[in-house]
């Protein structure tokens, strides 16, 4: 006797289960999952499959691979960026400077509370700058 060959899934599943996308309205009503629901929670419970030596044979419908070797790039979407200052570079400059102008006069004393990192008001060129006169000893034991 010959096998019926095996012509793929039909486009609706006449099953009930709630892991069905599109089974039919029954006595949930209108608080049944919906499609979008159902579809991301049989997503999740998806497994890779693998051969006899562990190599991924079937990858994961949601995880995408790049090749080796390109430059993955984050899209610049608002809302990801939107609990974040953000400072002009001539404004951090001429607050720079001021401060600056504070530091060195003793009698001055800044008051306002600023909301800035104190990291971008040392000027890091000039912090890292080590002077020719000095030398280190290496003793050897």
């Amino acid at each position: 006797m010959v096998k019926p060959q095996y012509k793929g899934r039909s486009s609706i599943n006449p099953s009930t289960s709630s892991s069905n996308p599109d089974r039919p309205k029954g006595v949930g009503g209108s608080h049944m999952r919906d499609r979008a629901t159902v579809k991301r929670l049989n997503m999740y419970r998806q497994k890779e499959r693998r051969n006899n030596r562990g190599k991924v044979i079937k990858t994961l419908q949601y995880q995408s691979t790049v090749a080796p070797g390109t430059v993955a790039r984050v899209e610049p979407n608002i809302k990801w960026f939107a609990n974040t200052r953000v400072i002009k570079q001539s404004s951090l400059q001429k607050f720079q400077d001021e401060m600056d102008r504070v530091k060195k006069d003793p009698y001055r004393v800044v008051m306002k509370k600023s909301k800035l990192p104190m990291s971008l008001l040392q000027d890091r060129i000039k912090s890292h700058v080590r002077s020719i006169l000095c030398k280190d000893l290496f003793l050897f034991d």
